[in-house]
């Protein structure tokens, strides 16, 4: 009977320590198990791209289990080409991007956003001052479909000039390239993003408009992948979208870092620019929880409605897919990483 009963409490013993153990790799993953392979990307050199910068350079996604590889793809529409390709299956891209592809049958789908407005400004050379004499002047956006292309509509919406009639608008490639274009004389103006517009304007360039101050819901940089994706592996989303939020957290928790990480992706030395541009995108318009913003894709739909019949329907809830982030925010993780 003895025996017996020391038999039980051995083997209650060993199912406690067996149940504790895998609680404790549940919460504190074990640093040396294997990574897991993951191809991402950005599009393009601007303050709109730093977190996953962050997750790079600080070793973030490597905590949380994955060895990425990030890589640069200019542009929304072919960020979202590689990530349907299965190329980059997670990448920053633009939400003008992801709504297009939604509408037209791909499983595209937004798990969180870097930046919830336009962060642009318009820049143009120092003698056009009034938007009036934008009429027959030729501006530079990244690529058709971008978030620079729609931050080009709203603009001209706003100065009540329509893109074709009266102003052209043309496909430069990258945004550095853009403030290039302006330079040479072959574009009259374009959409840039902090720090480029940052340093136009010491290069004696104007402001037109700074399209933040319309507080106009977008998507300037968010991250999509699949759902088919997303079904298949949830391990890896859950690890990238944790290495999102800690990455907002990081920046927003360390200056010096973060300014020094912006300046070796965007080639930028100058502490005004970065300062500034660390000022805009991380202070002001990059949230700890990053939710992706459903009001972000009815701007999209809204304009896109005026010619596909579709787009005046659809929910944009269908775009979405906030559980990511809402498990990391209803457990408390968010609010911890800001405690001091």
């Amino acid at each position: 009977m003895v025996k017996q009963e020391g038999r039980f409490i051995v083997r209650t013993l060993g199912r406690s320590l067996f149940a504790a153990a895998v609680v404790s790799l549940l919460i504190f993953p074990a640093p040396a198990r294997a990574q897991k392979k993951l191809n991402t990307s950005y599009a393009a050199i601007s303050g709109a791209m730093a977190v996953p910068w962050i997750g790079v350079e600080e070793g973030i996604f490597k905590k949380n289990g994955l060895d990425v590889s990030l890589v640069y793809i200019a542009s929304g529409p072919k960020s979202l080409a590689a990530v349907l390709a299965g190329e980059t299956p997670i990448a920053l891209s633009s939400g003008q991007s992801l709504v297009q592809a939604h509408l037209r049958g791909a499983d595209i789908i937004s798990i969180a956003d870097h930046a919830y407005t336009f962060v642009f400004s318009l820049m143009t050379k120092p003698e056009i001052t009034k938007p009036e004499q934008l009429r027959g002047k030729k501006l530079g956006v990244t690529r058709f479909g971008s978030s620079t292309h729609m931050g080009v509509i709203k603009a001209l919406e706003h100065f009540k000039l329509r893109p074709v009639q009266d102003v052209a608008v043309l496909q430069i490639g990258g945004v550095p390239e853009i403030l290039a274009a302006i330079l040479s004389g072959n574009i009259d103006g374009g959409i840039v993003s902090p720090p480029t517009d940052i340093r136009a304007k010491k290069l004696g360039l104007y402001e037109l408009l700074d399209l933040g101050t319309l507080q106009i819901p977008f998507q300037q940089s968010t991250v999509i992948t699949t759902a088919s994706y997303a079904r298949a592996n949830p391990d890896m989303v859950r690890a990238y979208v944790k290495s999102f939020v800690d990455g907002v957290a990081f920046g927003k928790n360390n200056k010096s870092a973060t300014k020094r990480i912006i300046a070796k992706y965007t080639k930028v030395n100058d502490d005004e620019t970065l300062e500034g541009t660390y000022q805009l995108f991380i202070v002001k318009y990059l949230k700890r929880a990053p939710y992706p913003s459903e009001a972000a894709i009815q701007t999209v739909l809204d304009d896109i409605g005026e010619k596909e019949l579709k787009a005046r329907s659809v929910d944009p809830k269908e775009f979405v897919d906030p559980r990511w982030i809402k498990e990391l925010d209803d457990s408390g993780y968010i609010a911890n990483l800001y405690k001091k």
